[in-house]
């Protein structure tokens, strides 16, 4: 996950996120949108922003299993790629 797709989840959920080079150079910024949210809103755009992060990063977590899983020699080492891959999908369905 790098600047970019953070930058995107966060305007995804509705805050105002960009990259600025006016003073210092490429600098991230993310600022509320006008009107200002109520912080139940807020708190919902920071919970919608979390579990874009949470589930992004454990797809590319299970990703990498399932390049161990197609890269191993070993049957066993395989199934348990591939287990571990299914696992950390499951944990974003609780």
């Amino acid at each position: 996950m790098d600047q970019h797709d953070i930058i995107s989840m966060a305007n995804k959920v509705g805050f105002i996120a960009s990259v600025s080079s006016e003073h210092y150079g490429d600098v991230p910024f993310v600022k509320l949108p006008h009107p200002t949210p109520k912080s139940t809103e807020l708190f919902l755009m920071l919970r919608n922003f979390a579990a874009l992060v949470a589930a992004t990063e454990r797809e590319e977590c299970a990703k990498v299993c399932e390049i161990v899983a197609r890269e191993s020699g070993n049957m066993r080492e395989s199934l348990v790629a591939v287990t571990c891959a299914n696992t950390i999908r499951a944990r974003g369905e609780k």
